[in-house]
């Protein structure tokens, strides 16, 4: 026997005939049993899982329901049954927790999407209890059916249950991301989570945008998700306490409840409450009023009435005449429950570990375990694909040799199957196929069905092969499944996040001035605080865009390879009359061979639109909340092609464009029709070009104006803006330029709309020539230009900016944008210009009658997120 010593743990060995006993001092005994414990109730009990959101008793919940076949279209079945069911088969625990975990997966005040639909009491927000089980009733939600979809095709792992007998699953294939959607609570042992419910809708889209940005950071992704959406709704005070909570997995959200003040009889006023705090209980939340009001601690209130339906909480408050209600309403807040705190802990069992998270790391695991799900979804339909073609094979092949197939069976006695394969070549599934059928039956299959589903079952096979192959198309499945619940379950947001009185944003850290922002046509950008030193003459360049607007509003940069960068207009260096400014390229960071296009002042990105023109004749319009990011070193605003540039970008002012091509061809056309696409998409097609064409400058049509077009070799001429007719888009075009002279005069590089009495500048590699516009010769719209003696190839031509104010800007909201995302298939094109304008039209005025419009797959319609708006300017 062995002595206790500090060093030496106790151990005591006893020996008996029948077996040999070690017994272990209490204090390790306790150490190592409580371990063992803490982490039975941290990974089997009190924590989610990451991949589908659930703890074990929800999720067997779920599974048994499904198992029993308690579907939404089916009657609903006692609660005792479920109990007992999920008690025997999975949960070894009291049906007093099985049964309440199940309430509260009913209960609409608890779970912002219910996963239970119940039949009878069921609580309420009250504090009411729920009738025992065996009065009760429920079935599976219509919504529950996402959790388990596509279970049954070995999407998931199986483990044995508690007893051996059974086989239950380890998480749900869980459709959409429902950790996020509803949220979770438990305390563990030594730590708890408490994860807040989001709108379906705003978790589905922060979802796709991480899919279509791997690459994106938390700060991308929360004005896609905007944050908590609670099913007793109320209001969120402030975005401090979200965006914490985001970027940590912990924060303190402010919750407040939605209270109106309304006059009443005799000049006095009433407090009516419509929305209270998630997880409040309102008759507590009454009752404490009451006993402020009796502790004279709030005076002023002379009744309290509780008038709530099944139409909603409607809370009056009848105040005294003499009453300040809003001081009343702000001790309330104080003192009672109309204002509560949400502790929220991204606390998430991952692999089996619990980890604490922040949305993104949330949102790449949910990802992860998607493509897993999708992957063996697809492996388990491609297998009984490829087995039914198998036997389909053998079934043909028999059709076509009937009457020898009917001999061979009716000839053979006990070897009839190796009959068959040997004598056409069949293995033995499909000759097993052939003997199981009756001959009448096989005799009556019509070959044309047979050959029909065959040919089906080749093209799925191609399909899943293909998944299997590229991940992008991988990608595009998960993303167009998701879409696809978006668009069946989605609903408005209940929360309503409001500005914290107490918080301050970033925004109120600057003090607004006006500011006059001017950007140049080589890409330098300067900020003065007056318009009078925006603009000076300079030899070698001159101001492209001139904005009118606030040190708190944004200036967005856009690059021919398609990029957009965001520059706060406090940003910009305050420069001098004299100064030229700061290169853009510099301060965004431009990469390699990335240019300068455009530029755009934003300050609210709420409306608005803008046309981005490519030179392979692709048009695109894009709203402006899809161009709001936090990003500072730049996202994709458009889907290029290979070797693809982005033109221009500009604003949708309702006026219709002109597209230029090297080759002296014009269109000009309405961008009315064109339907905003998201940043993933390429657009649709401008103008059809001719093989070694390309767009090379874009301007607007100006009634009564005068078109100036300049060629690289330095000639120039003008004709009258209503030589050019207005065609649908999609069209070849008319001529701007004499074909034949272009040897000579080299590609058409610029044209721009100037009024007669104006001046055009022409760009040039090292200086820039300002002429009148009356002093540009003058000739046809299709003949070729006079030589102007400029000494150094024209880049372009353009005018100086005029400056216009946010209250002269026409609404550019463009047409309706539909309110569902784009839901193509995987197999949809990658983006690229559909060609549907059918044979070549004429060179002149010949409208384009090929149908609907030529788009391209917008991989992103709605996906993104959208934030507030712009006050649009443009040199046009």
């Amino acid at each position: 026997m062995a002595r206790k010593t500090k060093e030496q743990k106790v151990e005591y060995h006893y020996e008996t005939e029948d077996r040999k006993m070690k017994v272990h001092g209490l204090t390790d005994e306790m150490e190592k049993s409580y371990l063992d414990y803490s982490m039975s109730v941290i990974v089997g009990r009190a924590l989610p899982d990451v991949r589908d959101g659930m703890k074990p008793v929800h999720r067997r919940i779920l599974y048994g329901m499904q198992q029993l076949g308690i579907t939404p279209d089916k009657p609903h079945k006692k609660s005792a049954r479920i109990v007992g069911e999920v008690m025997g088969k999975y949960h070894p625990h009291g049906d007093s927790s099985i049964y309440d975990a199940m309430v509260r997966m009913a209960q609409d005040f608890s779970m912002r999407y219910p996963l239970v639909d119940g039949h009878g009491n069921f609580g309420s927000i009250d504090g009411d209890g729920a009738a025992a089980q065996r009065y009760t009733e429920a079935r599976m939600s219509p919504f529950s059916m996402e959790m388990v979809r596509d279970i049954e095709k070995d999407t998931v792992d199986f483990m044995p249950n508690f007893d051996g007998e059974e086989m239950e699953p380890t998480v749900l294939p869980s459709r959409y991301p429902n950790l996020l959607v509803n949220g979770s609570s438990g305390i563990a042992v030594g730590m708890a989570t408490n994860i807040p419910p989001h709108n379906l809708g705003d978790a589905i889209d922060a979802a796709v945008y991480m899919i279509e940005h791997p690459d994106c950071t938390v700060d991308d992704l929360i004005p896609v998700i905007k944050g908590p959406d609670f099913p007793t709704g109320a209001q969120i005070l402030g975005k401090s306490g979200i965006r914490e909570f985001y970027r940590t997995g912990t924060g303190r959200i402010r919750m407040r409840a939605k209270c109106s003040i309304e006059p009443f009889r005799r000049g006095r006023e009433q407090i009516i409450i419509t929305e209270i705090p998630y997880g409040v209980n309102k008759a507590k939340m009454i009752e404490k009023m009451a006993e402020l009001v009796k502790s004279r601690k709030i005076q002023g209130i002379t009744e309290i009435r509780d008038e709530s339906s099944r139409e909603g909480i409607r809370i009056v408050i009848e105040l005294r005449k003499d009453a300040n209600a809003q001081i009343i309403l702000n001790n309330l807040y104080k003192y009672s429950s109309l204002q509560e705190n949400f502790g929220a802990i991204m606390l998430a069992l991952v692999d089996g570990k619990p980890k604490t998270l922040n949305l993104r790391e949330v949102l790449e695991e949910y990802i992860r375990f998607q493509k897993e799900v999708v992957t063996r979804r697809t492996e388990f339909d491609l297998k009984k694909a490829r087995e039914r073609a198998h036997i389909l094979e053998g079934l043909l092949i028999a059709l076509d040799n009937i009457d020898e197939v009917i001999r061979v069976i009716r000839s053979a006695y006990d070897d009839a199957r190796e009959q068959l394969m040997k004598r056409f070549g069949l293995d033995r599934v499909q000759a097993q196929a052939i003997l199981d059928m009756r001959l009448a039956r096989l005799q009556g299959l019509e070959r044309e069905k047979l050959q029909n589903e065959f040919d089906e079952l080749k093209k799925r096979i191609a399909r899943y092969e293909g998944i299997l192959a590229s991940e992008r198309k991988l990608m595009q499945v998960i993303r167009k499944e998701l879409l696809e619940i978006r668009k069946n379950w989605s609903d408005p947001r209940r929360t309503e996040i409001v500005k914290d009185p107490g918080e301050l944003d970033e925004d109120d850290l600057i003090v607004e001035e006006d500011a006059f922002v001017s950007v140049t046509a080589r890409g330098y950008a300067k900020r003065v605080p007056d318009v009078s030193k925006a603009v000076k003459p300079m030899e070698d360049d001159y101001v492209k865009h001139l904005y009118h607007t606030t040190t708190k509003q944004t200036l967005l940069v856009f690059t021919d390879v398609g990029k957009m960068y965001r520059v706060p207009v406090l940003d910009l260096q305050e420069s001098t009359r004299s100064v030229k400014g700061t290169a853009l390229a510099e301060s965004c960071g431009f990469l390699t061979r990335e240019n300068f296009v455009s530029a755009i002042a934003v300050g609210d990105f709420d409306k608005g639109s803008v046309f981005v023109i490519t030179d392979g004749g692709a048009v695109k319009r894009i709203q402006i909340s899809d161009l709001d990011t936090s990003r500072r070193n730049g996202i994709s605003y458009t889907k290029l092609k290979e070797n693809e540039k982005v033109v221009d970008v500009v604003v949708d002012n309702g006026e219709d464009l002109i597209l230029a091509t090297k080759r002296g061809k014009g269109i000009r056309f309405s961008g009315d029709g064109i339907r905003a696409m998201g940043r993933a998409a390429s657009g649709v097609r401008g103008i059809r070009l001719d093989d070694g064409d390309l767009v090379t400058a874009v301007t607007r049509y100006e009634r009564g104006s005068e078109i100036v077009a300049a060629s690289s070799g330095g000639f120039i001429k003008r004709f009258r803006a209503s030589q050019i007719p207005q065609q649908a888009r999609g069209g070849k075009g008319v001529f701007l330029w004499e074909k034949k002279s272009l040897k000579m005069t080299g590609p058409l590089t610029g044209i721009v709309s100037r009024d007669a009495e104006g001046e055009v500048v022409f760009l040039l590699e090292e200086k820039c020539v300002v002429m009148k516009v009356k002093e540009v010769p003058e000739a046809t719209r299709a003949a070729a230009g006079i030589r102007c003696e400029f000494g150094e190839s024209v880049i372009s031509c353009g005018k100086q900016a005029a400056l216009r104010s946010t209250e002269d800007m026409p609404d550019p909201t463009g047409p309706d944008t539909p309110d569902t995302p784009d839901t193509s298939g995987p197999d949809a094109s990658e983006g690229n210009i559909t060609d549907t304008s059918g044979p070549d039209a004429s060179e002149e005025n010949t409208p384009d009658t090929s149908g609907p419009d030529p788009e391209v797959n917008d991989e992103s319609e709605k996906d993104l997120p959208a934030g507030g708006q712009v006050d649009l300017f443009s040199q046009f």
